[in-house]
């Protein structure tokens, strides 16, 4: 009997909390792109696979589950029911959760999920005490009532800056006690940890906020006709150009260089060959440097630098002959495979966040090294390497800046 009743019992609470809900007259309303800019992309089906994504356009309808990813240079806004704005930076991966509104009391329940990225939200005063706006970024929840505030998520923190009114900081997983942020500062709470103190917003962070979403000011919005249009014209340029090109110059590119230099006492002649040659995906640089006494000529046998040619015994032959290489590659980074020895001016690793730009040729050529790029990418996972100097591998001296990683998507 006493199991009876509670069945009852909550059967008449559900249905008196339906009932209610339906009196309040909530309904799904979807949002709406209002501004593209480069490369966007838009998954509208529920079950969110990646074949599902298709080009955003313009005014296009976006309903609760959908997600929105945007490219390297890409912008992308969404405009919801209320008037509320949502502006999404490059490289971003967005998701609508939910958006409802009772026509009856103007109550609205908003919820979005940054899965990785930036963005900034102008939020519409809310016009009842039960209204949510809300954006989730790993496990933090910044909530609003009317504000002008970003969020960056790269997987690991959540980033909150607060430019107008105030916002909430809460945790998903209730790691924490809610958090305010007033105009004018910020915070950053790592993943399933705890806020760390708050603090103002730095001058040269704010700046950089500015200057990145003012291109949603300065750049023009554009259809994805005019886009494709665009792109056309950037083609029929590009094949204009190569049909200009010499078969000998699409493959073949000759640098010199001749100078002089003083080393000691003695003024030499330097002179210096760069060859570099593309078939297709491979390519190869050599760096082929002589330098020499003017009385003595290129051609004859007493150079200053004849070390570096003598090839005298098999460790220093295989320096003599790797150090000749200005660089081998093949491919180009982005591709399935790319990898690259020689001197390297620009290593990555990990999207820059592990190495950034990393060059082997301060002291170049001076101090010549040889080092190697190498990444796999097959779609779903890949590794990427570097080795900054390997041209010492004889002598097992070579393990001077390595790295590498392993990813999955």
């Amino acid at each position: 009997m006493k199991k009876i009743i509670i069945y009852m019992l909550t059967f008449l609470f559900a249905l008196s909390f339906g009932l209610l809900y339906a009196q309040e007259g909530m309904v799904e309303e979807p949002a709406y792109i209002s501004y593209l800019s480069g490369s966007v992309d838009v998954d509208l089906t529920p079950d969110n696979n990646i074949d599902d994504f298709e080009v955003a356009e313009l005014d296009m309808e976006i309903y609760a589950g959908s997600i929105i990813r945007t490219g390297q240079d890409a912008l992308c806004e969404i405009t919801m029911p209320d008037e509320s704005t949502i502006k999404i930076s490059s490289g971003s991966v967005f998701q609508v959760e939910k958006v409802s509104i009772s026509k009856k009391t103007g109550k609205t329940l908003q919820r979005f999920n940054l899965l990785f990225g930036k963005l900034k939200a102008k939020v519409q005063k809310l016009t009842t005490t039960d209204s949510e706006f809300e954006i989730v970024s790993g496990t933090t929840l910044a909530g609003v009532r009317g504000t002008v505030y970003g969020v960056f998520y790269d997987g690991l923190k959540s980033n909150v800056l607060v430019f107008e009114g105030s916002v909430n900081l809460e945790s998903v997983t209730a790691a924490f006690q809610p958090v305010t942020l007033t105009s004018g500062q910020m915070s950053f709470v790592p993943k399933d940890g705890v806020p760390e103190p708050v603090m103002d917003i730095p001058e040269d962070v704010l700046q950089d906020w500015e200057s990145e979403f003012k291109k949603f000011v300065e750049e023009p919005v554009k259809k994805v006709e005019e886009v494709k249009e665009e792109v056309k014209e950037e083609v029929a340029k590009k094949e204009v150009a190569e049909k200009g090109k010499s078969v000998l110059e699409e493959f073949l590119r000759l640098n010199a260089y001749v100078g002089t230099v003083t080393i000691g006492d003695q003024v030499y002649a330097r002179w210096i060959f760069t060859p570099e040659v593309h078939f297709g995906k491979f390519g190869m640089g050599l760096y082929l440097p002589a330098i020499f006494t003017p009385d003595d000529g290129i051609f004859g046998k007493d150079w200053q630098n004849k070390d570096e040619w003598d090839f005298d015994g098999w460790r220093d032959g295989f320096q003599d002959f790797i150090i000749k290489f200005y660089y081998v590659s093949w491919g180009e980074p982005g591709d399935p495979v790319y990898a690259k020895a020689g001197s390297i001016d620009n290593f990555f690793l990990g999207h820059g966040f592990i190495v950034d730009n990393y060059s082997n040729m301060i002291y170049f050529p001076d101090k010549i090294t040889v080092g190697m790029q190498l990444n796999i990418d097959a779609g779903r996972a890949g590794f990427e390497t570097m080795v900054a100097d390997f041209s010492r591998f004889a002598d097992f001296s070579w393990l001077g800046l390595f790295g590498g990683r392993v990813f999955a998507r």
